[in-house]
């Protein structure tokens, strides 16, 4: 609210506060961090957020794309949430099925991290203590559609499986522009293992 902005830029100026009940103001010390999933110029035009107070509190800003435009991260951001789940209810942390990181990279994620972070937990739920597998995150009702399965016909008839498996590395190397660390996530493999079926060309 503003009259609530007004109250914290004179906190922020004055670094003074009084405390409820009070009569006398206090001198205090601390660091304000703010966090917001907002466009603050818009609600500046819009005058619902004061200008000067803004001012104050953007000395130092850090813009952190959405999780759908930093996909990259979901494999360390996966194994955070699986062991931290773990250790906190006292749970064996289970290994990871290789389809697991493709499946939750296909997703949108509107809500970012922390919706990641739920539908771990969740999956966690109805994982077996031995092996996380997408049929764990399947089983919750909400959740978003499978990814769109890729063209069954990757290869010629009578290709063989490493035929097969180098066409559907190039073909998601191209899909993601390049990006071979990418193509190695979303596939669920390591990239030395990417890079040995690319080197077998040579």
């Amino acid at each position: 609210p503003m009259e609530t902005q007004v109250k914290l830029l004179r906190v922020v100026e004055d670094r003074r506060v009084q405390r409820l009940g009070g009569g006398e103001s206090r001198q205090v010390n601390f660091r304000l961090i703010t966090a917001t999933n907002r466009h603050m110029q818009g609600l500046i035009d819009a005058e619902r957020f004061r200008l000067d107070l803004y001012y104050r509190l953007s000395g130092v800003v850090l813009h952190v794309p959405a999780l759908r435009h930093r996909r990259e991260d979901i494999p360390e951001l996966l194994q955070h949430f699986v062991r931290a789940f773990c250790l906190r209810n006292n749970m064996p942390v289970p290994e990871i099925s290789s389809g697991v990181i493709p499946y939750l990279a296909a997703q949108e994620w509107p809500g970012n991290v922390r919706q990641l972070r739920q539908r771990i937990e969740e999956a966690l739920v109805f994982c077996d203590t031995v092996e996380l597998r997408v049929s764990d995150f399947d089983r919750y009702r909400h959740a978003e559609p499978p990814p769109t399965p890729a063209p069954p016909a990757i290869a010629p008839a009578g290709a063989s499986l490493k035929d097969v498996e180098r066409e559907l590395i190039h073909r998601t190397i191209a899909e993601l522009g390049g990006n071979k660390k990418r193509a190695a996530e979303r596939l669920g493999i390591s990239r030395s293992h990417l890079y040995k079926v690319l080197a077998r060309e040579d």
